[in-house]
C-alpha cells in the first residue's frame, strides 16, 4: 500500500484529537487543583493543533516545490471540458470552407 503512512498519521491525528475533546471533557468535570488549566489546555490544543499541522503540510509543499493538500493555489485552472470536446480553429476553419462560407483569417 503507497499511502499506508498518510493512512496511520491521520487516523493517530484523529486519536489525539478526540483524545483532547475527551481530556477537557474530563478535566471541566473534575474538581481538584488546576483542572481548569488543564481543560484549557486541552482546548487551546484542539483548535490549534489542527491549524499548526496545515501550516506544517504546507511549508513542507513550499520548500519542496511539490503541490500537497495544503496548497493555496493550483497551478493550473481546472478546465471541465476534455481534449475531445475541445476543436481546433483550423477544424473549425475546415468545416466552414467545407459548408462553402468565407473564412477570414486576418489576425487582427
Amino acid at each position: 500500500m503507497k499511502n499506508k503512512g498518510k493512512r496511520i498519521a491521520a487516523i493517530l491525528g484523529v486519536i489525539l484529537l478526540v483524545g483532547l475533546a475527551v481530556g477537557s471533557l474530563v478535566f471541566s468535570l473534575l474538581d481538584f487543583p488546576g483542572s481548569k488549566r488543564l481543560a484549557t489546555g486541552c482546548l487551546i490544543c484542539a483548535i490549534f493543533m489542527p491549524i499548526l499541522i496545515w501550516i506544517w503540510i504546507w511549508c513542507y509543499g513550499a520548500f519542496f516545490g511539490k503541490r500537497t493538500i495544503a496548497s493555496v493555489w493550483p497551478e493550473e485552472p481546472v478546465n471541465e471540458e476534455t481534449e475531445e470536446e475541445l476543436i481546433s480553429e483550423e477544424e473549425l476553419t475546415a468545416e466552414a470552407l467545407a459548408a462553402g462560407n468565407e473564412v477570414n483569417t486576418d489576425n487582427e
